[in-house]
């Protein structure tokens, strides 16, 4: 699916307002979400400190000097190859959160032990 930065923008807000909604009501919530713009990411956090519901932002930092291979472009969608089209890691860049709560370096950490740290995280501010 391609989609525009705006289309982007509306669905980290829908998901931002949900989480709160169900924050609001007692839920635990975690979500998993390709946020690759700070403008929304401030947003969502906005609104959930505006309710008093925390917000903990984790960062999945690529690998150094890691790049993503060039895409042939028969494995692009046609649709994504149109000069007005702008799919997120072909035509966008993603914008690295500036002061993420907690930063996962996956090159130099096992799954296990990021999962321990977003754990110890958590427990540690008391949201767990």
């Amino acid at each position: 699916m391609v989609s525009s930065r705006a289309d982007r923008d509306r669905n980290i807000a829908r998901v931002a307002r949900v989480a709160c909604l169900l924050a609001r009501n007692g839920v635990a919530v975690l979500v998993a979400a390709v946020s690759p713009y700070a403008a929304a990411r401030a947003q969502a956090r906005a609104l959930a400190t505006s309710q008093a519901i925390p917000f903990f932002e984790v960062f999945c930092q690529r690998a150094p000097g890691c790049r993503r291979p060039a895409r042939p472009q028969g494995n692009v969608p046609a649709s994504a190859r149109r000069p007005d089209c702008e799919l997120h890691c072909l035509s966008d860049p993603y914008e690295e959160p500036e002061y993420p709560d907690l930063v996962i370096h996956s090159d130099a950490e096992s799954v296990a032990t990021s999962g321990d740290r977003v754990v110890t995280s958590l427990l540690a501010r008391g949201l767990v």
